[in-house]
């Protein structure tokens, strides 16, 4: 029993070793992170008054479609971009 002791605290020991993490490369057209706060933001805020004031899902959906879209122009992104880079961070989130 002695004797497993120091070769289980050498596993450990061993299996705690930080390897190397690749990282993802980023996409050309990421947004910096205070652009993206933003954006969530706006959203957010968005989402919560579209909910209170329309409760059911087949009111709000188009609403929210339209106002989404309108936020995202405002702030010059493309859904398509914000896709990526959701995309993105939820990949380097996941490999952390």
């Amino acid at each position: 029993m002695i004797r497993i002791i120091p070769i289980f605290f050498l596993f450990l020991f061993f299996s705690c070793t930080t390897a190397k993490i690749k990282r993802l490369p980023a996409p050309d057209n990421l947004i910096s992170e205070k652009k993206l706060v933003s954006i969530l933001k706006d959203m957010t805020v968005m989402e919560c008054y579209v909910l209170q004031k329309m409760p059911s899902l087949e009111q709000n959906h188009k609403v929210m479609s339209e106002t989404g879209l309108a936020i995202l122009a405002k702030h010059q992104i493309d859904s398509e971009v914000l896709d990526q880079v959701n995309l993105y961070l939820a990949k380097e989130q996941a490999g952390r």
